[in-house]
């Protein structure tokens, strides 16, 4: 799950504890001994992990935020650069596509779980202040592309679903038949996912 991104409210013991729930979680689901399988995964006792995650919910939802701040990273500064619609559009699928092949455990996660960051209100701020920041960024690159009749005006949710809705299907299928495979294919996927994102969404 690591990739150099640790932020205030990611500690180390807070680290491992989210590291054992992803484990958990993608080895044998979300069990009736959930909390006990992961404390014996990250090596800590009940007690350590009420500690740092007040509930279940609270801590599957915080594990959602953390990945999907580490899935957003390189995609914000796609759009924060600016390019024109096209080259947007293209560049957003390759990163979206490449990510999550080269992540597959947390791909996984993400993928089978789209709304577990609504299990709980109780996040760490810098997760949530980062997810706005690029919403943010992906609403005012579309602003700017629409407003120039560079993409059809179209609501944000519709959008985010033509342009991110098959990647998500696309690798969440090629992932559980085969993450070695999902490599080998994902150029030629993105080659078609962008052609179909793009006749979706230009004018």
């Amino acid at each position: 799950m690591a990739n150099g991104r640790t932020r205030a409210s990611t500690g180390p013991r807070r680290r491992a504890i989210l590291e054992a729930t992803l484990d958990v979680f993608i080895e044998v689901g979300e069990s009736g001994t959930f909390i006990q399988e992961v404390c014996g995964q990250a090596g800590v006792s009940v007690g350590t992990l009420y500690h740092h995650f007040g509930s279940k919910d609270q801590l599957i939802a915080t594990l959602h935020y953390t990945l999907l701040d580490e899935y957003q990273s390189g995609a914000g500064p796609i759009l924060a650069a600016d390019p024109p619609a096209e080259a947007g559009i293209r560049s957003t699928v390759a990163y979206h596509v490449g990510w999550l092949v080269e992540h597959p455990r947390p791909a996984t996660f993400l993928l089978q779980h789209p709304f577990a960051g609504y299990r709980s209100t109780r996040i760490p701020a810098d997760l949530l202040d980062a997810n706005e920041q690029f919403l943010a960024t992906v609403q005012s690159w579309l602003d700017r592309r629409m407003n120039e009749g560079e993409l059809e005006r179209l609501p944000f949710d519709v959008v985010v679903a033509l342009l991110i809705g098959p990647v998500h299907h696309w690798v969440r299928g090629a992932l559980y038949l085969d993450p070695v495979k999902a490599r080998a294919k994902a150029e030629s996927a993105v080659v078609a996912l962008a052609d179909g994102a793009w006749r979706a969404l230009r004018p």
